[in-house]
């Protein structure tokens, strides 16, 4: 075989082997965007989560202190209380599934409304 057939068959060969491959490289590339995706929702519901955490524990503070009036004090902890455990269901609901839930935003928003309904309705109930 001449030296240019050989260069040609090298170069025809590590073209095939570049064509086969690269789909498996856009696949490990694709999954490894959706991982990183799913770390960054579960970080910024473990950041929620910590955010609601150290409310409650200034709320506990203000009120040991007298900041705050006793049923501000109830009402706002119960608030946090309840957002800190929908983190937690969230976080739950991710490691569960193997896909991103969705926009985090928006998840945080909607089970924050759920949150604000259910006070506003106990609180309508304690004044029935």
């Amino acid at each position: 075989m001449s030296p240019t057939g050989l260069i040609a068959s090298i170069l025809l060969l590590t073209l095939v082997i570049v064509i086969v491959a690269l789909p498996f490289f856009q696949m490990m590339r694709q999954k490894s965007a959706v991982d990183d995706a799913a770390m960054k929702q579960q970080d910024g519901v473990i950041a929620y989560y910590e955010r609601a955490l150290q409310n409650i524990r200034d709320l506990d503070e203000d009120h040991a202190l007298g900041k705050i009036s006793e049923a501000s004090y109830c009402q706002d902890r119960e608030l946090w209380t309840q957002r800190g455990v929908q983190a937690l269901k969230l976080l739950d609901q991710l490691a569960e599934s193997s896909e991103p839930a969705g926009n985090l935003d928006a998840v945080i928003e909607k089970m924050v409304a759920q949150s604000r309904d259910k006070q506003a309705a106990s609180t309508t109930q304690a004044q029935l």
